[in-house]
């Protein structure tokens, strides 16, 4: 798909992009991941199509300029509903699990020097919506949550997660904690380097009736606080990053009835809504944030009229659009 630059702002440091230039896009789809390898490549990787439902393997990058995609011959198995995160010091890309071909997978991938490389190792069980991020203090991969669903009876039955792991290269997986926050899905999850604690907030839980969550923890090493409870919107599909003033952020996101557009942003323990014009209101979306400059930026997304093709960056307190 063919898109047009609005803005001159600039996602990764690289040189001029002009405005009204042509910009061939990735097709639509639904739950995208985005990820920075370094802070001059942001790379995407599956999701689901615009239907909402097959499964992608693809891997776009975006240069500041074009988006390219890469061919390899060992992309990871299609699949949507996955969780991604970068490792800084090697200037890779962590993929974890999500909802393949024909079910939950718990496969691990490493993205690095423009391969994808596999895994082999035990970990976290097989799922989909669960949430990754780096710890950059003890350089660890941390994982939590998520959820898989199969058909019981001809009723769709989900089982919720909230089981803390941790992963690095040289050692792999490792269970950190099976108690914590309540079991949920596709919250968000970040680490805030300002103060040294990953942070957890909102996400879903349907196993009783579908329920959106407004609460918000820290986890410090292997004990996880609650911070927060019903000061932010309950939210789902959404995801959370650290910006460039070193506050957790999230946009966005599904009320079990609506469609949010907000911004949100937490000092210490407390979140305020940004007043800014930005994306039109959505859930599912991509957002990552560049190492380098602390710019935030979204990707795509899913609102009430289905996927959403567009391009936005966040820095100094406002939205800017890409395309």
């Amino acid at each position: 798909m063919i898109r047009i630059i609005l803005s001159l702002i600039l996602i990764a440091q690289v040189s001029t992009i002009s405005f009204g230039q042509e910009v061939t896009t990735p097709p639509l789809r639904n739950q995208p991941k985005i990820e920075f390898i370094d802070d001059q490549h942001l790379m995407l990787f599956g999701g689901y199509n615009a239907s909402g439902f097959a499964k992608m393997n693809d891997t776009w990058i975006w240069d500041g300029k074009q988006w390219q995609e890469r061919e390899t011959t060992s992309n990871p198995p299609a699949r949507g509903s996955h969780a991604m995160v970068t490792i800084p010091n090697e200037r890779a890309v962590l993929l974890f699990g999500g909802n393949g071909e024909n079910g939950p997978l718990n496969d691990t991938w490493i993205y690095k020097d423009n391969t994808w490389e596999e895994w082999k190792g035990d970990g976290p069980s097989p799922r989909y919506q669960h949430m990754l991020t780096y710890d950059t203090k003890r350089k660890k991969v941390v994982l939590f949550g998520g959820a898989i669903g199969r058909t019981v009876d001809s009723t769709r039955v989900y089982t919720y997660f909230n089981d803390t792991w941790e992963f690095d290269t040289n050692s792999g997986w490792s269970l950190v904690t099976e108690t914590g926050p309540p079991p949920r899905a596709y919250g968000g999850l970040t680490y805030n380097s300002k103060d040294e604690k990953t942070v957890l907030c909102c996400g879903y839980n349907r196993e009783n009736g579908r329920q959106s969550l407004s609460d918000t923890w820290t986890l410090d090493g292997n004990t996880w606080t609650l911070i927060n409870e019903g000061q932010i919107n309950p939210l789902d599909h959404i995801q959370l990053v650290t910006t460039d003033q070193d506050m957790p952020l999230t946009f966005g996101g599904w009320t079990g009835s609506d469609y949010e557009g907000e911004t949100w942003i937490l000092d210490k323990k407390h979140w305020s809504q940004i007043t800014t014009v930005g994306p039109s209101p959505r859930s599912a979306y991509g957002l990552a944030t560049n190492p380098k400059s602390g710019a935030v930026v979204l990707y795509s997304g899913w609102g009430p009229d289905g996927a959403i093709d567009d391009l936005w960056i966040f820095s100094n307190q406002r939205w800017a659009k890409i395309y």
